[in-house]
């Protein structure tokens, strides 16, 4: 998998921060352009896209957390549609420059304290159906897995890479996304980690014609692409994914810009 690869990817310069969503931290998921999409709580409550969270263990219990959740807005998931998730590739530990290597270690997911479950991380990169649950009676989607790190369980921080999926007609799921989990590390090791996952395995949204820097010509490249002239590979004018290409693009890319990578 190239996506876990070290080299020739610049880690982003800055700490972004880690998810703040609904409640306490949950992954804020909505439907996009008929795709389920993983977002952080952004400024003014606006759920914003994003990719990589992060998490502690042993807040409770040793090994274990059940952060974060998962919530969205009321009549996103009207039953009886099923909100689920996929494990897309075998458990990865932070090494100090990226995450290729496979550990010992495996996660397992489970809900309703083992109702549902255990759903355990492959041993090689491979997916893993989850499970699916339904939501409440006024169509939200709230709840919060069990994620227990599996032994020998050392110290380290640990890369988990997912997919939501939903039983919703015509709903695609949501693109791989990364819980990064923190086992007894220091936070400036955590955060080193999300940084480099952030900017190696998301990408750098502002380097828009992809030459590795960001500068005037991507700025050139999107004007472009945005106006209908010519985009570069793989990208498209509609920056931010909502379906559209608008005004809020514009304001999307020049705040990525001006944040740097």
């Amino acid at each position: 998998m190239t996506a876990w690869k070290t080299a020739g990817v610049a880690a982003m310069a800055a700490w972004c921060g880690l998810a703040s969503a609904q409640h306490g931290g949950d992954i804020v998921l909505t439907i996009e352009g008929g795709r389920v999409v993983t977002n952080r709580q952004g400024g003014g409550g606006t759920p914003v896209p994003e990719r990589v969270f992060g998490a502690e263990f042993g807040g409770t219990f040793p090994n274990f957390t059940d952060d974060p959740g998962f919530d969205s807005s009321p009549g996103v998931f009207p039953r009886p549609a099923q909100v689920g998730f996929r494990l897309m590739a075998a458990l990865r530990v932070w090494d100090g420059a990226g995450f290729a290597a496979i550990p010992d270690e495996r996660m397992a997911v489970s809900f309703g304290g083992g109702a549902l479950g255990p759903v355990q991380t492959p041993t090689h990169d491979e997916p893993v159906m989850g499970f699916g649950i339904t939501g409440g009676a006024n169509g939200q989607w709230h709840r919060h897995y069990e994620y227990m790190l599996m032994p020998p369980a050392r110290a380290g921080v640990y890369a988990m890479a997912v997919e939501m999926w939903t039983t919703l007609a015509g709903v695609s799921p949501s693109e791989t996304f990364w819980i990064v989990f923190n086992q007894g590390e220091d936070e400036a090791t955590h955060h080193a980690a999300i940084v480099w996952l952030r900017g190696s395995l998301a990408g750098c949204a502002a380097d828009f014609n992809g030459d590795g820097f960001v500068d005037f010509f991507d700025a050139d490249a999107f004007v472009a692409c945005f106006e209908g002239v010519e985009c570069p590979a793989d990208r498209t004018g509609d920056f931010n994914g909502d379906g559209f290409v608008d005004f809020f693009d514009l304001d999307a890319f020049v705040s990525a810009f001006e944040a740097g990578c």
